[in-house]
């Protein structure tokens, strides 16, 4: 095959070859050069560009694009996931990646407001497809070597914090509309929490059930303390998450509430679950383990949580999808990024601040005038 280019360096199909090869290579030279070809195999400069008709070139194109919204290259995401989506418009994958993709850096304000109107305008029409035609299927994953499908198919909110002059809140509330159509799977209830595992609980256990799930918690004078869950994919010593929420997790009485500090590892990093109060519980959650997502929904359930707290919702891939499950008797975020989740309230009750955390309104008017 490199005989064939060095023949000929403009052979459209010799560069779509040799990208695939390499195009998975853990060393990330070969594969930027990888994904440098399969992109030029694409363009006018080549003898018989890749037909974006073709199948396995809309799957190479959606590729292509994928990797460039993770490194934040919007115009090439847009270009390259548009492209596979021209082939292949039933791809809901694909379209979920397009859909979501925003501009970390918008070089102007009006480009940035028009970024915010093609995501609205993407993400409607993808919501606006059949229920059935909604869902992610295991097609459209081909190639795309990804043991999570929703982190491969959606991109993240965290860019929604950047974008003052939009309606974060419906932005979000779409995001997570798009998401649970494409896996209804997420929309998990855990079993003590359904109105049939209500009727399991056993008496004096301090728990109540009603009518929409709730549960009267431990009080002053109650028989137990309030069963507290935090969870955070940045429990280390080197993040902001910790350094802005130590003091109120050390603080929080240990008379009142039991805790559980429920640490995320998304990377190879080697986590430090005892970062905060050694006292307390840890549950560590792996998310590169295959089938890291049920086997922590139920850890994450076992401990039938009074309250799950979330520090850092939208700045974790793993723990946005996390919160679309119904885990814990009461579910709330807090400002580990200053965004809203969009995941509604019979899911995530509460967002909790206090007035440290927060600006004067009057600043706050300023900054968004």
């Amino acid at each position: 095959m490199f005989q064939i280019l060095e023949l000929n360096p403009r052979s459209a199909n010799a560069l779509m070859q040799l990208g695939i090869m390499d195009m998975s290579s853990p060393d990330p030279i070969k594969s930027q050069r990888a994904f440098a070809m399969i992109e030029k195999s694409f363009g006018r400069g080549v003898d018989k560009p890749v037909s974006r008709t073709f199948q396995q070139g809309s799957l190479l194109a959606g590729l292509a694009g994928r990797r460039r919204a993770h490194l934040n290259e919007y115009p090439q995401a847009v270009k390259f996931l548009t492209i596979g989506l021209e082939g292949n418009p039933a791809d809901t994958c694909m379209a979920l990646q397009l859909a979501t993709v925003l501009s970390y850096y918008p070089k102007s304000v009006a480009e940035a407001d028009r970024g915010y109107e093609l995501y609205h305008a993407r993400i409607d029409e993808l919501l606006s497809r059949p229920a059935s035609a909604a869902l992610v299927r295991p097609e459209h994953l081909l190639m795309a070597g990804n043991n999570d499908p929703y982190s491969h198919c959606t991109l993240s909110l965290f860019v929604h914090s950047f974008y003052y002059r939009g309606d974060p809140a419906s932005a979000a509330l779409k995001h997570f509309q798009a998401a649970t159509r494409a896996f209804p799977d997420l929309l998990y209830v855990a079993p003590h929490l359904t109105r049939q595992g209500a009727k399991k609980t056993k008496k004096g256990s301090g728990m109540k059930s009603s009518k929409g799930g709730n549960a009267a918690v431990a009080r002053g004078g109650s028989c137990r303390r309030v069963k507290l869950g935090v969870a955070s994919a940045f429990f280390s010593h080197a993040s902001s998450v910790t350094d802005d929420f130590r003091g109120v997790m050390e603080r929080l009485s240990r008379d009142v509430f039991e805790i559980t500090f429920i640490y995320f590892m998304e990377s190879a990093t080697p986590p430090d679950p005892y970062i905060l109060e050694k006292k307390d519980k840890h549950l560590l959650i792996d998310g590169r383990a295959p089938h890291w997502f049920e086997s922590a929904r139920r850890d994450i359930a076992n401990l039938q949580l009074d309250v799950l707290l979330y520090l850092d919702l939208t700045m974790s891939t793993w723990i946005q999808k996390m919160a679309y499950s119904r885990l814990a008797t009461v579910q709330a975020t807090s400002h580990g990024h200053p965004v809203t989740s969009g995941v509604p309230k019979h899911i995530m009750q509460y967002y909790i601040s206090w007035a440290a955390a927060e600006l004067p309104y009057e600043e706050v008017s300023y900054l968004f005038l």
